[in-house]
């Protein structure tokens, strides 16, 4: 769309990704924390659970040190957007620029194209970090299986 010059609906795009790798994020550590921490609780707040993850990978948990710092802001970002209020607003309108302006949110300038590559860019690198690490390694926990034995029948 914005090599092409179509800027319509590229914001609700790139709230879609966000909310993407925000779930993301949240299975990556569902995946690594069901695998390597006893007694794991899904339901434990995102926080708990990426400290606890951190701790068992053996990774230095600093939210000022990337990717974790952006896995903060991901994180924000998405509970704002799942959570937000509906905005009301009467009064007379004369242009689709006005409506923008009324209808502003306060995570909008997050959605643009060069943010949501940057944020995917860290997400990247942490599932990296995480499948990459000789805990998950060594324990077997990444199997994969591809083909068709045919024994199935359409």
């Amino acid at each position: 769309k914005q090599r092409k010059g179509t800027t319509d609906s590229i914001a609700l795009d790139c709230m879609s990704c966000l909310l993407a790798l925000g779930l993301t994020v949240e299975g990556l550590l569902n995946f690594a924390g069901e695998a390597l921490v006893p007694s794991w609780e899904e339901r434990d707040s995102y926080h708990i659970k990426l400290r606890k993850v951190c701790e068992k990978l053996g990774f230095k948990l600093d939210e000022s040190d990337e990717p974790f710092r952006t896995l903060k802001e991901l994180k924000e970002i998405r509970d704002r957007m799942a959570h937000a209020k509906p905005i009301k607003r009467e009064r007379e309108i004369a242009s689709l620029a006005e409506i923008d302006r009324l209808l502003a949110t306060d995570w909008d300038h997050y959605l643009t194209p060069e943010h949501v590559t940057g944020i995917y860019e860290q997400v990247d690198a942490f599932e990296k970090m995480i499948y990459g690490n000789p805990v998950i390694q060594e324990r077997g926990i990444l199997t994969c299986a591809s083909g068709w034995s045919g024994d199935l029948k359409p």
